[in-house]
């Protein structure tokens, strides 16, 4: 079998921190327009969503995670930035990076600390 001459590439990964499975219902707020999604996988860098809309990459967004009466009084409001689709989705950034609520929502989740977490170099000191 003849070898290539350049390596396959790979896709590449943009994520910081550790990524956490989840269903969590949402919605995304879209020029004044709410939809309904859920979240179901998220790191303190970004997430995926499940949702019927699609808009353009790098649209930006919000991903409003409901009151619960063991984590939020109100509901948390996330500035997101869309970075790709998916076949059910689409990914998001978080304009907010380890925003103090993503990454206690993700330590409640997974039950993993902070530092497991966070170890991405970029978030120092961000998550302590």
């Amino acid at each position: 079998m003849a070898r290539p001459d350049k390596p396959i590439p790979r896709p590449m990964e943009h994520r910081w921190g550790e990524r956490i499975d989840l269903v969590l219902p949402v919605d995304i707020v879209r020029d004044g327009t709410t939809t309904p999604g859920r979240l179901v996988s998220a790191s303190v860098s970004g997430a995926l969503l499940e949702c019927e809309v699609k808009p353009p990459q790098f649209t930006s967004l919000r991903v409003i995670l409901p009151a619960m009466p063991d984590r939020e009084r109100d509901p948390v409001d996330l500035a997101a930035c869309v970075v790709r689709h998916t076949d059910r989705g689409l990914a998001v950034e978080w304009r907010d990076m380890a925003s103090p609520h993503i990454v206690a929502l993700l330590a409640r989740i997974s039950g993993h600390d902070l530092d497991t977490l966070c170890r991405d170099p970029a978030f120092p000191g961000r998550c302590t």
